[in-house]
């Protein structure tokens, strides 16, 4: 049996009747994310070397090779597969759609695999476009009772063992192309789940997604392969490198041994000077960290399990070892206010982060924050119909809070924008390795913002 793995294309938007966008996209297990460099399917690439063990497989990246719709039907045409696994994203399923019902006219039984949207979207998903097979959740195991016959909705597992899993396909991937910030780049995941795992706005928050991490010698095993193929950076995309003040010790040793520069995402409560020196000197140039407010009542509603104490110290721990510092903002959730955005604004003040990056509030389905949003009448659309907007930057806003409307919480959010760009400006204007590639990317996504804020009113 052959199976075919496709990343599909780049997504395209149009800004004006005669200026278009074409968007690298990564598609990966948290939620769809544009990103400047092109990014390498890595979790894609773990579920084809999965199948390989028994079927033979091929593998498209239409992403980074940068194809049209077109040809990725001639490459299907070509590989005439027996089934097709389209990986899908939260922000980019209707683009996505297309190419399995592609396969599925052309004869090929194609199978979309979604592991943002759990259970409940999924169903909404299959009504909606009439798909007659869906994969969501982990994948590797669930993956061959649809190869043998299975149809509906399939998934739910959960991996104990993340050393079962094998090393990805890289040479199926076109690695050549993964650059970011002028560099091959390589996207790697340590662990599944997360650590603390309770944040009340998280898709891992209600459910049974236990937190499991690859042991040293497995993650080693990549390594060696990323370094026989000429990667330069790698960016750990887990929700944390720092479960526990051993794990990152461990990390460090090990990263400490390759040439790489790395960069991941960390939580402010365990950070410190101690672990922020080991991660300079084993290579880590850049944290991101959730940081979502600025406010404790805040913090405390979204049970963050953080304060603003706690981000002040991480923040000073990183910046005296000389480790970029992207801070995230989760804005708008319910308890959400005016004061809260000042808070916010004069911490980001405070802890001089080297870039921010705010979104609004994404309501997934079935957790906590979600749930009690629903409850309470604030929800304006569900992380569904964003889904269904392609809304890739996360603007658009999904409620109101307890305290604001949708047209104050649109003209706040508005100002933490333009506070992200002229910290960007400020970082990076003296650094022309950095923005060098970016210089173009970054112009046209300014035009982009300034051409949507003015075409669509505060609220929707």
């Amino acid at each position: 049996m052959k199976v075919a793995f496709l990343n599909p294309p780049r997504v395209m938007e149009r800004l004006t009747e005669d200026f278009t966008i074409a968007y690298n996209v990564s598609r990966f297990s948290r939620g769809v994310d544009i990103v400047y460099g092109v990014t390498p399917p890595t979790e894609l690439a773990i579920l084809a070397a999965a199948v390989k063990e028994k079927h033979e497989v091929a593998f498209c990246d239409a992403n980074a090779l940068h194809m049209f719709a077109h040809e990725v039907c001639e490459w299907m045409r070509d590989e005439r597969p027996d089934f097709l696994v389209v990986r899908g994203g939260d922000a980019t399923l209707t683009a996505d759609v297309m190419f399995y019902h592609y396969a599925e006219a052309m004869g090929i039984r194609a199978v979309l695999w979604e592991d943002t949207l759990n259970p409940l979207y999924s169903q909404r998903l299959m009504s909606d476009f009439r798909l007659k097979r869906v994969l969501y959740g982990e994948p590797e195991r669930k993956i061959f009772e649809i190869l043998d016959g299975a149809e509906g909705l399939v998934g739910g597992d959960i991996i104990p063992d993340m050393d079962a899993l094998p090393q990805p396909l890289m040479d199926a991937l076109p690695m050549e192309r993964y650059v970011k910030e002028g560099r091959r780049n390589w996207y790697s995941f340590l662990q599944r789940g997360c650590g603390w795992g309770a944040c009340a706005f998280c898709l891992i928050a209600p459910s049974d997604i236990t937190h499991r991490m690859r042991s040293i010698p497995h993650i080693k095993q990549e390594l060696e392969m990323l370094k026989e193929r000429g990667v330069e950076t790698i960016y750990f995309w887990d929700p944390q490198i720092n479960p526990s003040r051993e794990r990152v010790h461990a990390l460090c040793d090990l990263f400490a041994q390759y040439p790489f520069k790395w960069e991941a995402w960390a939580r402010v409560d365990v950070m410190d000077d101690e672990l922020a020196a080991a991660m300079k000197r084993s290579g880590c140039f850049r944290l991101h960290l959730g940081v979502e407010n600025g406010d404790d009542h805040v913090l405390k509603s979204i049970n963050k399990g953080t304060t603003a104490d706690m981000i002040r110290n991480a923040f000073r721990a990183l910046r005296a070892h000389g480790i970029e510092r992207a801070a995230y903002f989760c804005m708008g959730t319910p308890e959400e206010s005016e004061d809260s955005f000042r808070r916010t604004m004069s911490l980001i003040r405070e802890i001089k982060p080297t870039t921010i990056v705010p979104a609004s509030y994404r309501p997934f389905p079935n957790v906590p924050l979600t749930d009690q949003a629903r409850h309470a009448g604030m929800l304006v659309q569900d992380h569904y119909d964003l889904a269904l907007e392609s809304d890739c930057f996360g603007t658009a806003l999904a409620t109101r809070t307890r305290h604001m409307s949708a047209e104050q919480l649109s003209k706040w959010m508005d100002r933490m924008h333009a506070l992200s760009t002229r910290i960007a400006l400020r970082s990076y204007a003296f650094k022309p390795s950095v923005w060098k590639p970016y210089a173009r990317i970054f112009m046209v996504r300014a035009i982009r913002n300034r051409l949507v804020r003015r075409r669509t009113p505060h609220g929707q």
